[in-house]
C-alpha cells in the first residue's frame, strides 16, 4: 500500500530527479520484501 501511494507522489513531481531515485530504491525493497514473505 505504501508503494503505490508514493507511485502517484513521483508522478507528480517529475522535476525532481534525486529524491525519485531515493524513493524508488526504497519502494523496489519493499516490493520484493513483501513478495517473500507471502
Amino acid at each position: 500500500m505504501a508503494y503505490v501511494e508514493q507511485e502517484p507522489d513521483v508522478t507528480e513531481i517529475p522535476e525532481t530527479a534525486s529524491p525519485f531515485t531515493i524513493e524508488k530504491k526504497e519502494v523496489v525493497t519493499s516490493v520484493p520484501s513483501q513478495f517473500t514473505a507471502k
